[in-house]
């Protein structure tokens, strides 16, 4: 027994159809509203398939879910008018004005049919392409709900046209929490982003994934129950990819948004926390524990966003010599960190002087990068500090020492060493001792440090070993100037050298032989 309807709608409501079946830019969605549906009815899968009818020369498109099937109350008032929706104020639905199923004219069908059952009753509402429709009572019991969509083409365009219809679906629906398949294979994708770190942080109805980004080009997504509300690049959130789902969002009427109300702000709150609060501490107890180049690279991120850096600057997580760790807030105490590729003696020696040495492998390792990225400029530890190592004295030069350290008692030395040539250094420099490293900046100590080779070249050597005096004092002279010592200790100087070439004077050369003309 069947019972046979066929209504005209009314003009105004014809009119409010076609308004309503143009929104939709991409006809295609429909598969999206249809699957929202089942959701709503509470179903635990949604099957898709796609075949050809030769005999009606149509793509048949099928979707069935397991979920609450409707009776004829809920096919009146739900399924066949327009905005009667009973899911109003109910956060567990999705579907809430009511005209999803108005999408599938979009894509101009011959016929839709949708096969339902609920509470023992069983029907068949048969769509025409004028929108009308017949309900007919079905004497077989349906399970969930199944709708068959009749589009007519040729079959030489089904291939294309199934693969439109699951790329559609895989956009809109691969994360839905619930199965979803297309000719039996699930199309579900994992709830996350495309990112070597990222965030995850769920709250009552809400759930994030979160992860530091280019922020030109930072993805941002929007879902409810997994169906996807709106997807985009540029995230407003700059420098911070994320998709958060929730069922607190809905979509707008044209489907082409995410509703920006309340509940949108509340859950964007929500993707805040977990971007600028949960995620650095997250990261840096990450990278204190095994800490890899994909954490680093997130933590230069994120150490350029305003606000972050008190968050985490007390967690230690930058290597330094004999497994030690240092923090940013320690990094930061001082005038700034070394950096050393290993823990070799010049490394040992700077850090036992109180210098702070981090060990990384240069300017591309992505530790350099995270610290530059902190505001924090390391430079070798060979630019900042240097370590003397004595160099051997011949017996001849030992005079023009002797001579070079007295000259300069007045300004403090008490020690004249020869030490191996260091780059970069001046040929002369006051150090404390020969067994510590030193600031290359630094003009303190009693030992004079002169280089073999530049501060005592050749012709200085030659020099003083003929007229120590003479030699020594102009090696002085030269040092002073690289000391930086001034107008005064010169004065001191020249008046030290022709002090002790009075007590010393040099030995007497023989006088040059007189050749007789003939």
């Amino acid at each position: 027994m069947s019972a046979h309807w066929t209504p005209s709608p009314a003009p105004e409501v014809s009119a409010a159809l076609d308004l309503l079946v143009e929104q939709f830019s991409q006809p295609l969605a429909f598969l999206r509203e249809l699957v929202q549906n089942s959701l709503d009815a509470g179903t635990n899968r949604v099957d898709e398939r796609v075949h050809h009818d030769a005999g009606q020369g149509c793509a048949v498109v099928e979707v069935a879910d397991t979920g609450e099937g409707m009776d004829r109350e809920i096919i009146d008032h739900q399924l066949t008018r327009l905005f009667a929706s009973s899911k109003e104020g109910d956060f567990t639905k999705i579907g809430k004005f009511g005209i999803g199923f108005v999408s599938v004219f979009a894509v101009k069908p011959r016929a839709v049919v949708v096969d339902t059952g609920r509470a023992g009753q069983a029907w068949r509402v048969l769509f025409h392409p004028d929108r009308t429709f017949d309900r007919i009572v079905l004497d077989e019991p349906i399970d969930g709900t199944r709708v068959r969509v009749y589009v007519q083409m040729p079959r030489s365009a089904l291939s294309k046209f199934r693969r439109d219809c699951r790329e559609t679906l895989v956009f809109w629906c691969r994360h839905c929490e619930v199965e979803v398949c297309f000719d039996g294979v699930p199309l579900n994708q994992p709830f996350s982003l495309e990112a070597p770190y990222q965030f995850r942080h769920t709250g009552p109805g809400t759930e994030v994934v979160v992860a530091p980004s280019d922020p030109v080009d930072a993805f941002f997504g929007f879902y409810n129950q997994g169906l996807t509300l709106f997807e985009g690049r540029g995230s407003p959130l700059p420098g911070v990819s994320f998709k958060v789902r929730s069922r607190y969002l809905e979509h707008t009427l044209t489907r082409d948004q995410v509703l920006q109300d309340e509940n949108y702000r509340k859950a964007m709150r929500v993707v805040e926390e977990a971007a600028f609060i949960r995620m650095p501490r997250h990261l840096m107890e990450h990278l204190g524990q095994a800490p890899t180049a994909e954490l680093w690279k997130a933590a230069a991120r994120i150490f350029q966003w305003p606000g972050v850096g008190p968050r985490v600057e007390r967690i230690p997580v930058f290597d330094g010599l004999d497994s030690s760790r240092f923090s940013l807030g320690d990094l930061r105490s001082r005038e700034g960190p070394c950096y050393s590729v290993e823990e070799d003696e010049l490394a040992r020696a700077a850090a036992a002087e109180g210098a702070q040495v981090v060990l990384v492998q240069g300017e591309t390792d992505p530790r350099f990068e995270a610290l530059q990225a902190a505001g924090l400029v390391p430079v070798p530890v060979a630019q900042r500090w240097f370590l003397p190592k004595e160099s051997a004295v011949q017996p001849e030069d030992e005079p023009l020492l002797e001579e070079l350290c007295a000259l300069l008692e007045g300004q403090g030395i008490r020690e004249v060493r020869l030490v191996e040539p260091v780059a970069g250094l001046p040929r002369a420099v006051r150090i404390r001792a020969l067994d510590r490293a030193h600031r290359r900046d630094s003009s303190q100590g009693p030992i004079l440090a002169l280089q073999a080779g530049r501060g005592l070249s050749e012709p200085c050597a030659c020099l003083g070993r003929k007229e120590p005096n003479l030699a020594g004092f102009l090696l002085a002279r030269s040092v002073l100037l690289d000391l930086e010592a001034g107008a005064p200790a010169g004065a001191d100087l020249l008046e030290r050298a022709v002090r002790r070439r009075r007590e010393f004077p040099p030995a007497r050369l023989p006088a040059p032989t007189r050749r007789r003309r003939r």
